[in-house]
């Protein structure tokens, strides 16, 4: 139903202007959905590695998508369990203690592909000078150990979906 679609669907064009109005100077998004692929058209911590510091130290928008941009991907693919896995670990590719989002990348077009033939994972930097240079970091050595003294037991988290009426989880546990 490509009417139906294109009627609901969030053109690439808006994603990319909220990524140039973003304040953060890291982003990655994961795309887990059919066609996600199409936005690839449109294009420090103590004794850190130099390449990571390197990485941290310039903005970047980065993507992962679970297909190509004409692949239509399963409801339930194995992209999402792959890519907890690799933050669990198995995509420090390099073995440093980081996990960056090129590496994410690489570990799961080599990883989806073998449990599901036919989905082709993409990932890449948005394309504009101003936003690919660095590189989405991810600590996953140990760190030093700091006592947090909480300040609250109790907070509010509110959430805004565009298009309205996504599902939210928090820890795993639908909540609304």
């Amino acid at each position: 139903d490509e009417t139906g679609f294109l009627r609901i669907a969030l053109p690439m064009s808006q994603i990319h202007a909220w990524c140039r109005q973003m304040e953060a100077k890291h982003a990655l998004f994961l795309l887990d959905s059919c066609f996600s692929g199409s936005v690839f058209k449109t294009r420090a911590l103590p004794d850190t590695p130099p390449h990571i510091t390197a990485s941290t130290s310039k903005p970047v928008r980065q993507f992962i998508s679970a297909g190509s941009a004409n692949q239509q991907v399963p409801a339930k693919s194995v992209f999402q369990p792959l890519f907890l896995r690799g933050m669990r670990g198995e995509a420090d590719l390099s073995g440093d203690g980081y996990i960056t989002g090129t590496e994410m990348g690489i570990y799961l077009s080599e990883k989806v592909p073998t449990y599901e033939r036919g989905q082709t994972p993409q990932f890449g930097k948005m394309l504009d000078p101003d936003l690919d240079e660095g590189d989405f970091v991810l600590v996953t050595a140990p760190v030093r150990k700091t006592v947090v003294t909480p300040v609250a037991t109790t907070g509010t988290l509110t959430v805004t979906s565009i298009p309205a009426g996504a599902a939210v989880s928090v820890d795993g546990r639908a909540v609304g």
